[in-house]
């Protein structure tokens, strides 16, 4: 076999053992793709050089591109780094990391040196002219990689942590999946204004979660458009460099909970479980299976794992003057259990509608943000007003007429 050539790459990368997963995963399939056409003859082994150079150039680069493979994947040295000194992990592991990144440096070295795309083009010689015609693949900066040795791969995943979890800080969960979510809300706590006491009762309660302490799970009630969903994602992006990170599961999904506790718990990041704007018209398979997860249940809560949920009623079931008046013999039993889910919150914050000069505090410093030239008088004037229209002053109401302004203004300049 020609050392050094396509097919002597293929077969040294196919011998990688703890990191075996990388040549599975999204990030560097075309690669491992192009290594395995090399037998397919000239058209697919062309379509899968042209597939790999594009990949180096919509990712960034190779290097990249590898990186993400290391981060993703859920090897067993990734999982030991996170909770284990090095010095605890067995001997026979580190050597085996140590052997993979061996032929990881060494394929680097080839990829630099261009010897790669020699050896693609001497694959197929009636394609080495067109194939110096398109452009080069991209590698990227060498030393960006933790593949030195195995210790500089340890402090990698200690850093940044492994697993699917590295893609986003933010996931939902669809089909009993979790999947990330490539554009999460970046609202940010500054974007926020008012509630200063319902934000920093949550950010002491997050930091005691992040830093292994006993924390609560925490519903956030009241009315509609006082920012309990916004409060959340934004104490999430707050703390997201520290590891935290925030899982959607919809009310319809709620019998997926369990499934998304196993997953959670196998990583070593934190998570808040997000349920927003809850409630049951009764007490349905959903309500019971809320009330099993957060407590009661079986499954124990991972101590990764938080719920914050979101309602615009406190005891999460709707209610009716039937519903306590009705011929139900044991009126009181059927009443406690209407308001047992609510009681399995350890923190409970009430979000209500600003009273007139806290709407306008409000408003006011969102127009200071925004740059809109008004005069306070008139500024509340207008916020009033607008309030009146919208059936009421709130924290998303001012958002709303201020961003109207805003608008307002810049239509007048392009006039």
């Amino acid at each position: 076999m020609d050392k050094n050539g396509i097919e002597y790459w293929k077969n040294q990368l196919l011998s990688l053992t703890v990191l075996k997963d990388i040549k599975e995963g999204e990030s560097c399939r075309t690669l491992f793709y192009l290594l395995e056409c090399a037998e397919e003859g000239e058209a697919p082994f062309l379509k899968a050089y042209s597939d790999f150079v594009y990949d180096t150039m919509e990712k960034g680069s190779f290097v990249k591109m590898m990186r993400e493979a290391l981060l993703v994947s859920e090897n067993l040295f990734a999982q030991k780094s996170v909770k284990m000194k090095y010095q605890e992990i067995e001997l026979s592991l580190t050597a085996a990391v140590d052997r993979d990144l061996r032929i990881l440096r060494s394929f680097f070295k080839e990829m630099r040196t261009g010897s790669f795309a020699e050896k693609v083009g001497e694959q197929f010689p009636s394609l080495k002219e067109l194939l110096k015609d398109m452009p080069p693949y991209i590698l990227g900066k060498e030393e960006e990689l933790p593949i030195q040795d195995s210790k500089t791969l340890y402090a990698f995943y200690r850093k940044n942590g492994y697993g699917q979890f590295t893609k986003s800080h933010a996931f939902t969960v669809i089909n009993g999946e979790i999947v990330p979510i490539s554009k999460p809300d970046d609202i940010a706590l500054q974007d926020l204004k008012g509630y200063e006491y319902h934000k920093s009762v949550i950010i002491d309660n997050t930091k005691l979660f992040l830093g292994g302490n006993h924390a609560n799970n925490i519903l956030l009630y009241g009315d509609k458009g006082t920012g309990k969903s916004s409060t959340v994602k934004a104490v999430v992006n707050y703390l997201k460099e520290e590891g935290l990170k925030i899982v959607e599961v919809s009310q319809n999904n709620l019998e997926d909970f369990q499934k998304v506790y196993t997953r959670l718990e196998e990583s070593p990041f934190h998570f808040i479980l997000f349920l927003d704007d809850i409630s049951f018209s009764k007490e349905d398979d959903h309500f019971s299976a809320l009330k099993a997860v957060i407590e009661g249940g079986i499954v124990k809560q991972p101590d990764n794992v938080l719920i914050y949920a979101t309602s615009n009623r406190r005891h999460l079931i709707r209610e009716s003057l039937q519903d306590r008046e009705g011929d139900d013999i044991h009126l009181r039993d059927t009443m406690e259990s209407v308001t047992s889910l609510h009681d399995r919150f350890g923190i409970e914050i009430t979000f209500s509608v600003p009273g007139k000069d806290d709407y306008l505090s409000i408003v006011k410093a969102l127009a200071e943000e925004k740059g809109i030239p008004l005069a306070d008088q008139e500024l509340f004037v207008l916020a009033e007003r607008f309030a009146i229209v919208k059936g009421g002053r709130s924290p998303r109401t001012a958002r709303q007429f201020v961003d109207f302004e805003l608008s307002s203004l810049l239509e007048e300049k392009e006039k």
